[in-house]
Parts: structure tokens; C-alpha cells; sequence
């Protein structure tokens, strides 16, 4: 029987800004072996030392969720036998929310109340205000120093110690937010990507666009050739919410784009080392052209009718719905969310498939230079906080959970299942799918995650996974194969590189509080309006306003604050 390359499931969290309490990735707990590069002598006194701690018969952990699927409890296979292992439940509480913004205000909320109903183990967003909220709750010691604790986990500091420099509090030096899914050489792919319907490009006869000029013609095609067999109408293509950030990166200024970086701290704060002074810059105050087209091509699709109205107002799961429904031919989101799309896709259109393309404006990209969607920041997609507060019990039983899911045997049931039902080993020593599994699930995450499968994962380990089913291993879903190529992603080279500039890991400081509070809004303000506008010029005269202002709420004051805030980022060289 031919075997199929189990899905990389990590990729799917990376993409979807972390999924559940993460994605888990552990060490062998239930038999508490200690980690490989331990000798005999410090595996015993390991051993001896985990068995004499205090252990609660069930293990709480919170984490946000804005509308991936949670494990069915009647179904649950992984929960029993991870807790044979570690001989306590662990029960995820699913914190549902509507959106990472309203994540964002749930843990501003807590802030204000002492964090009094506050979990004591929470994955959080890893948005600048997330950031900066966390970092004042330890401040007020409210929080753990995770340093306390990360020589206790091996498995877990060998994943994240590039990261925790840029994840540390630069005012007391103390590590209260750690990350709980992240960007890795070893495990991740490029990122940016608008997903578009393969299976409707082939049926007209048409070429993948490559050039924003290029897809307006796709989405006019779509829009006035394709019919749908319910006799609905087509929605050539879809964004989300008001702000159309998703594709922005298409009108970028090659030189100095982030286009395929993680969301660390920068969220909409594109900022960036000019070279020519050594100052740091905000993109849309500075390459103003390029805000200018990517501003005109939204307002012309929407002219048009190739973009949904809804896009303006819609919230995550809408998007998501939307996009699912059979109706769509492009929506703005990163490549690998191809997987959880087409996955729901197929229950309404089995031969319907999107896949990821890299599209260009050659306005502001002449030569279609490729090269900066290969780089990356040092990307933390979110956090684990834990409560100062916590029991001696619970924090001993969260340190046996991450290190078992972190390590070898923890890993493979917590990622892939049981050995035998879900998964085997193949010739070469990797883990693919069963027969029956591949028949049962289809390679779908959604019918997965009920029986348990993935769901109690917490974090990556990059380096199990490239020992047993290799950076390119879940290639092989047809849907990913062809997202990947469009991306330029070739199999061997080396995924793409990070970004050194530091500037983009710069954390907003006391000015910036204070005077560019609001920046987000009147992004999104900026951009509904330019979106809306009735021309080129009254565009133009929306954007000189709005940098104008910008200037005078502060922007040049911030500029100056967060150059001279770099020495506190380490060298990334």
C-alpha cells in the first residue's frame, strides 16, 4: 500500500498565529528520561529529583482561541495516554475571543485588575501590545521570571535560546513572556502568499498572475467566466478587515520589505534602519509611492467590484467562512494557511483548491525582485506567561508537560498520534501515516484534532522535526507543493535568511506610548478612506494629511526614540 508524508502540523500553527494552547512538543516525561545531551550521572539525579516532586492530579492550561477546532472529549485518544505518561490530566482551557485584538484587550483587562482572574498558565498573542502588557504586569510582580525555571527545561531552552534575548524585558533584565510558537530556519517556509483558485485558473486557461496588473485581469475573469453550480455569484476576492495588511507586502520597497517576517513586536509598525543616516523609519512615512499604489489598487478593485465590500468590516472567522464557501477566487492571508482552507473547501467543493503565488506590482518592484520575501525576523507568534502566584504542584506538573511533549517520545504522540494506529515508521526511518489513518482523516487537521491529535502540543521542537519527516517532508499535499514553488521555495536550499536590521525587534519606549498611541486606528482610518476615495488625487491628498499628522501627533520624536533605543537589542549578525 503507498504510504502517504504525514502534514507538518507545526507549519499550520506557525501560519495561524498559534493554534489552542500551541502546538506542543515535549520530552519523555512518563518515563522521565532526561534530555540526550545529559550524562548517566545527571539523568539519575533527574530522575530521582522529578519523581520526589509534587504533582496535582490535573494540570490546567489556558490559551486563546479566535476559531480553529478543540478536542472532543468522548473522542479523545492522545489525552489518556499523554496522561499515562505524566501521571496527571492535562485539560487546555479554550479562552474563545474574536479576534488576537480582542486577545490583546482581554490581557489589558487583567492588567488593570491585577490579573486577580487572570489563568496561571496562558499562551497569549505576540502583538506589541501584548508585549508591552505582560512585560508591565511582571514588572509588577505578577508574573514569573521564566530564567527561574528554563534550566529545569532542557528541551524546551535548546528550541527558543536564540529567541529569548528579543523576548526579554530590556527594562529589569527578567524574562517574563517566553515563546510558545516561533519561526525556525529548520521548520518554516517562506510566508507571504495570496491564495488563489488553481482549479478556476485551469478551467479558463489561465496562467498563475505574477504581477498585480496581471491578477486585476485574473479577478475580472473570475468574476465574469466562472459559474457557480448553485447559480451564485462569484466574489472574485476577498481581505481581511479594514486595513488590507495581508498583501500589502505586493508594494513594498524590495530593499527594506519584511514581507515573509513573523509577527514579533512590529505589528503595524513597519519600521526600519535607513541606511543612508542610520535613523529608524517607518515604511509609510517614508516610501510614500509605494503606500500610494497599494492604496489606488485597493480603491480600484473595490471600484471594480473584484474585492468584497465585506472585507472592510469582517473579523476572522468571517474571512476564514468566506473563504471556505466554494464562492471565492483569492483572499489575502499567508501561504500556508492553504492547508486549513482547501481542508474546509472540500466539503463543499471536493475539486476546488487554492494555492499560494507571489504577486508583484511592478510600479513599485520593476525588477520583481523575489529575494525579500526569503527573509524573516526572528519571529515569536506568541507567548507563554505564567502567574508568579502559581502552585509549587503546578508549575513542577507544566515543566513535566512541556519537557515530555518537547522531547522524543512526548513529541511523536502528541504531533502524529499512536504508533501503529496513527502513524509508522517508513523504510528511511520517518513518520508517515498509517493507510488507515490516511483514509480516515484524509490529511485533514479539522478531523484530527477532536480525537486529540496535535491539539495538546504546546510548542515546535525544529530539531525532531527535521530528524523525522525532514524540512520538506509535508511537502507532499498537492495543495502545498504548488504554494511553495510559487513562492520560490526551492527543496535543499536553505529556507531564507533572517533579518539583522534590529530595528523591527524594537520594543515602543515611554515617547512612543504616549504620542503614537492610536496609530492603528488611524491606519485603519487612513486606509478605509483611501479605499473609498473618488481619486488617484484625492488619495494622494488622504496620505499627505495623514503623514502630516503623523509628524505632529510625534512621528519624528519617535523616530529619534527608537534609534537610540537599538543598543538594547543584541547583535543578530
Amino acid at each position: 500500500m503507498k504510504k502517504k508524508m504525514i502534514v507538518s502540523l507545526a507549519t499550520l500553527a506557525l501560519a495561524t498565529s498559534s493554534v489552542l494552547a500551541g502546538c506542543v512538543k515535549t520530552n519523555d516525561g512518563g518515563k522521565e528520561s532526561a534530555p540526550a545531551a545529559s550524562s548517566p550521572a545527571q539523568q539519575a539525579t533527574a530522575s530521582v529529583e522529578t519523581s520526589m516532586e509534587a504533582l496535582p492530579s490535573e494540570l490546567l492550561v489556558s490559551s486563546f482561541n479566535w476559531g480553529w477546532p478543540t478536542v472532543d472529549e468522548a473522542r479523545d485518544r492522545i489525552g489518556p495516554e499523554l496522561e499515562k505518561a505524566l501521571g496527571f490530566k492535562v485539560k487546555l482551557n479554550v479562552l474563545k475571543t474574536g479576534s488576537s485584538d480582542e486577545a490583546d484587550k482581554k490581557l489589558q483587562l487583567w492588567a488593570a485588575t491585577k490579573a486577580t482572574d487572570m489563568p496561571d498558565i496562558l499562551m497569549t498573542t505576540s502583538s506589541t501590545l501584548a508585549a508591552q502588557t505582560i512585560d508591565s504586569l511582571g514588572r509588577n510582580d505578577i508574573l514569573l521570571d521564566w530564567n527561574e525555571i528554563l534550566d529545569r527545561m532542557p528541551n524546551y531552552k535548546a528550541q527558543v535560546s536564540q529567541l529569548l534575548p528579543i523576548s526579554t524585558d530590556v527594562e529589569t533584565g527578567k524574562l517574563f513572556r517566553a515563546p510558545q510558537n516561533f519561526e525556525s530556519p529548520r521548520g518554516t517556509k517562506p510566508a507571504t502568499a495570496p491564495l488563489i483558485r488553481k482549479d478556476w485558473l485551469d478551467q479558463l486557461g489561465l496562467p498563475m498572475p505574477k504581477t498585480t496588473d496581471e491578477l486585476r485581469d485574473t479577478l475580472i475573469a473570475f468574476r465574469d467566466n466562472i459559474k457557480l453550480p448553485d447559480g451564485q455569484k462569484v466574489i472574485p476576492s476577498i481581505d481581511f478587515g479594514e486595513m488590507f495588511w495581508n498583501n500589502k507586502y505586493m508594494f513594498d520597497n524590495p530593499e527594506y520589505s519584511y514581507a515573509g517576517s513573523g509577527n514579533v513586536t512590529v505589528g503595524l509598525n513597519d519600521w526600519f534602519t535607513d541606511k543612508s543616516d542610520g535613523k529608524v523609519k517607518r515604511h509609510d512615512m517614508v516610501f510614500t509611492e509605494n503606500l500610494f499604489e497599494f492604496l489606488a489598487y485597493y480603491n480600484s478593485l473595490f471600484k471594480e467590484g473584484l474585492i468584497d465590500k465585506e472585507s472592510l468590516t469582517m473579523k476572522y472567522g468571517q474571512y476564514i467562512e468566506k473563504a471556505s464557501s466554494g464562492r471565492v477566487g483569492l483572499f489575502g492571508t499567508w501561504g500556508t494557511h492553504v492547508m486549513t482552507v482547501n481542508d474546509s473547501l472540500a466539503s463543499v467543493n471536493p475539486k476546488g483548491l487554492f494555492v499560494g503565488t507571489t504577486v508583484f506590482s511592478s510600479k513599485t518592484n520593476p525588477s520583481l525582485n523575489t529575494d525579500f520575501v526569503r527573509k524573516a525576523m526572528l519571529g515569536v507568534n506568541s507567548y507563554w506567561i505564567i502567574k508568579k502566584s502559581i502552585s509549587e504542584e503546578n508549575l513542577n506538573a507544566f515543566i513535566k508537560y512541556m519537557e515530555y511533549t518537547m522531547g522524543e517520545e512526548g513529541w511523536k504522540l502528541t504531533t502524529f498520534g499512536q504508533e501503529g494506529i496513527d502513524w509508522e515508521y517508513d523504510a528511511d526511518n520517518k513518520i508517515v501515516e498509517t493507510q488507515a489513518a490516511a483514509d480516515k482523516f484524509k490529511g485533514s487537521l479539522t478531523e484530527k484534532i477532536p480525537e486529540g491529535i496535535w491539539y495538546y502540543s504546546p510548542t515546535p521542537n525544529y530539531d525532531l522535526q527535521a530528524n523525522y519527516y525532514a524540512p520538506t517532508a509535508y511537502d507532499k499535499r498537492a495543495d502545498v507543493v504548488e504554494t511553495l514553488k510559487n513562492m520560490g521555495y526551492v527543496q535543499g536550499e536553505p529556507v531564507y535568511t533572517y533579518i539583522t536590521d534590529k530595528a523591527p525587534y524594537v520594543l515602543p519606549g515611554p515617547i512612543e506610548l504616549k504620542k503614537g498611541a492610536g496609530y492603528a486606528t488611524r491606519w485603519k482610518d487612513m486606509v478605509v478612506s483611501s479605499v473609498l476615495a473618488k481619486s488617484e488625487e484625492e488619495i494622494r491628498d488622504i496620505i499627505a494629511k495623514w503623514q502630516e499628522t503623523e509628524r505632529k501627533l510625534g512621528y519624528d520624536e519617535i523616530s529619534e526614540e527608537r534609534t537610540n533605543n537599538l543598543k538594547t537589542i543584541p547583535d543578530l549578525e
